[in-house]
Formats: C-alpha cells, sequence, structure tokens
C-alpha cells in the first residue's frame, strides 16, 4: 500500500522524497529523478553518455570508479525525453560514504576532451547502423509518420556538432539538471 508503506516527505518547493525500508537485506538503492530531460535540453542525452566517462574534480575517473567500488557502491546515470535519473546502489553501512562520493561528482564533474571523442565515434556508428538495419529504418520511418521534422532521427545533432562538443560545456549541461525538480 503506497499510501502506508511508503514515506512521503516534501523537501523543498519541487523536491519529494520517497522513503521505504528495505526488509530483505542491508542494501540501499538511491534513485534521483530530476524533471528534465533531452526534449527540453538536447545537448543532454550527450551529457549523460559522457557523465558516465566522468570524474569528480581532482580524481581520475580510475581513482573515483574504484572509491565508489571500494564502498561497494554502483551507480549510472541515464534519461530521456523527460526525465534525468542517477541512481546508486549500495551497502547500507557504506550510505554515507557512497552519497558523499557521488556528490563530488554531482558537484564539480571534470570530463576529459578525449571522452567526448569516444561519444562522436559511438554515435557515428550507431547511425551507420541506422541507415543498414532494416528494423531502424522502419523505426525511423514510423517516427517520421509520427512526429515529422521532430522525429528523434531527423531533430537531433548533427555528427558534425557532436564532433564539436566541448567536455566543459557537457559538464555544465550535465550540471544544470540539479536546477530543476526532483524525486528521489
Amino acid at each position: 500500500d503506497f499510501t502506508k508503506d511508503v514515506r512521503n516527505i516534501t523537501v523543498a518547493d519541487g523536491m519529494q522524497l520517497y522513503c521505504v525500508k528495505n526488509p530483505a537485506n542491508n542494501i540501499f538503492t538511491l534513485k534521483m529523478k530530476f524533471k528534465v530531460g533531452f526534449k527540453s535540453i538536447p545537448e543532454l542525452k550527450y551529457a549523460l553518455d559522457a557523465m558516465n566517462y566522468a570524474s569528480p574534480e581532482g580524481m581520475s575517473p580510475d581513482e573515483f570508479k574504484a572509491g565508489m567500488a571500494g564502498n561497494g557502491s554502483t551507480y549510472s546515470i541515464s534519461g530521456d525525453e523527460s526525465y534525468t535519473i542517477i541512481e546508486v546502489t549500495g551497502f547500507d553501512d557504506r550510505f554515507n560514504k557512497s552519497i558523499e562520493l557521488l556528490g563530488s561528482l554531482l558537484e564539480k564533474p571534470s570530463l576529459e576532451q578525449s571522452k567526448v571523442d569516444i561519444l562522436y565515434d559511438g554515435e557515428k556508428t550507431t547511425r551507420k547502423m541506422e541507415r543498414s538495419e532494416p528494423d531502424q529504418v522502419a523505426d525511423a520511418l514510423v517516427s517520421f509518420v509520427k512526429y515529422g521534422n521532430k522525429s528523434d532521427f531527423i531533430d537531433r545533432l548533427s555528427l558534425s556538432g557532436i564532433k564539436s562538443l566541448q567536455a566543459k560545456h557537457l559538464a555544465d549541461v550535465f550540471q544544470s539538471v540539479l536546477n530543476y525538480g526532483m524525486e528521489i
């Protein structure tokens, strides 16, 4: 029963906290769902992908991932047209350390320009496959029939636009989601 089993706390205007105890084990999952996606901020799609290669300022990506793993925690950053989602899972007794480390990434993300090149290469391969795979071509046609020029296959950054993205700009775009309402 959602009304009995889940505590619903309004933390601040636009920030809702839903909390339930995990009776099965000593594992926590914290999911932050920001109320903005890449329909509102088109570059956010690439910024979210880039953040999987990012680390907090002053740490290398390997040090950051080792720190999260050392706390027994994993995290993911993803999104869709309407939301940006950051999720962290780990041991209850390491909650504060895990959240503090993830918080340092949210506060001051650092991204190397070479990682943006990886995004470009991946998108180039994806778009090449879109033209050669029958299922992908069908998806593009259906999307065009539904949305016209607002189809996700048309209304997106060009490959040259992706190639020209700067790491600092993507980190700033990612950080901009913190200015939107969220559910935790």
